[in-house]
């Protein structure tokens, strides 16, 4: 409606004053397509064309499937699919060809490597592989000119076989072929509980220099000609009575944030020429106040900047790299 417009583009104009190229959105499937066949674009029309008209770049996350299309076993085996591979094939393909004009980028899934990402079964990558390959030739089927990013890994030490360390599970996405079906690697490098001069490149050490990792397996598997894209990252800042939610990556004051912050954009320009695009964790939350994902927003509930706000606005004064989901 005319009130949730007027909220989109009030948003994009306020992330137009910060320099940004690239928005990360939701597309949810539940609510664009409800019931099999049935679409809703409503409300993504709004947005497509608000980010269109303002001269952003939409990165379009496509996940969070409707009840109909999940498997009678709602647990499911480790190498299923979490959904109906070819009705997720269909619904991504409809995404494209409905914006393929106006959209240039689509990640398949979000974080898979997790078990609450993953239908609540073992996040295994023989699943995810089918799943990326059905999503891939769909996509580019409706739009060839599309850049499909795969992966999105959450960064975490989890062994398995609920949710999987992120670097094991990219070495085990490769050896399923799983490296064909995406253009793009998308990748999440918090900073966690250490600044960007923390080097440690360990699959244990939950860093910032975690994403030199993912990078060495692609080099190794022949990917190196494909860039890396950070979805998300970030540092948290959250207040220090907070009661909320505890945040697993680690929280502290802004006046010790705000270097590592500055000096992780500094440090991707300098040295890692393969990273082309780093979308800050968020922007506005849409979760209760509860939620530790507070912690990266520059607006707060009531709209209000925080005081991240300022610093993801220096970090990109001079040169925009820093984009926003």
């Amino acid at each position: 409606d005319q009130y949730e417009g007027t909220k989109v583009y009030a948003a994009i104009a306020d992330l137009n004053a910060l320099n940004v190229y690239w928005l990360r959105q939701r597309f949810p499937w539940a609510e664009i397509e409800p019931e099999p066949g049935v679409y809703d674009w409503a409300r993504w029309d709004v947005i497509v064309d608000a980010a269109f008209r303002m001269g952003f770049g939409l990165i379009a996350v496509l996940d969070t499937p409707p009840e109909w299309a999940l498997p009678g076993e709602r647990l499911p085996l480790p190498c299923d699919t979490v959904c109906d591979a070819d009705a997720y094939a269909r619904f991504v393909g409809a995404v494209a060809a409905r914006y393929g004009s106006t959209i240039d980028v689509y990640q398949v899934w979000d974080e898979p490597n997790l078990s609450r990402s993953w239908g609540g079964g073992h996040a295994q990558p023989c699943g995810y592989a089918a799943l990326s390959e059905a999503a891939y030739l769909a996509i580019h089927g409706a739009d060839p000119t599309a850049t499909v990013l795969g992966g999105s890994l959450a960064p975490t030490q989890a062994p398995g076989p609920g949710d999987l360390n992120d670097l094991v599970y990219l070495r085990q996405l490769y050896a399923q072929g799983g490296g064909d079906h995406f253009d793009v690697l998308a990748a999440k490098p918090y900073g966690f509980w250490s600044g960007p001069d923390d080097r440690r490149v360990d699959p244990q050490v939950l860093n910032y220099s975690r994403l030199v990792a993912a990078r060495e397996i692609m080099r190794e598997m022949g990917d190196a000609d494909k860039a890396v894209w950070a979805v998300e990252w970030g540092w948290n800042v959250l207040p220090k009575d907070w009661t909320g939610e505890p945040p697993p990556w680690g929280s502290d004051t802004l006046d010790v944030q705000t270097p590592r912050i500055l000096g992780a954009v500094s440090r991707a320009r300098d040295e890692w020429s393969w990273l082309e695009v780093m979308c800050w964790a968020e922007y506005q939350p849409d979760q209760g106040a509860n939620d530790p994902r507070w912690g990266f927003a520059l607006r707060d509930a009531g709209g209000e900047p925080t005081a991240l706000y300022g610093v993801l606005r220096d970090a990109n004064r001079n040169q925009a790299y820093v984009s926003f989901t």
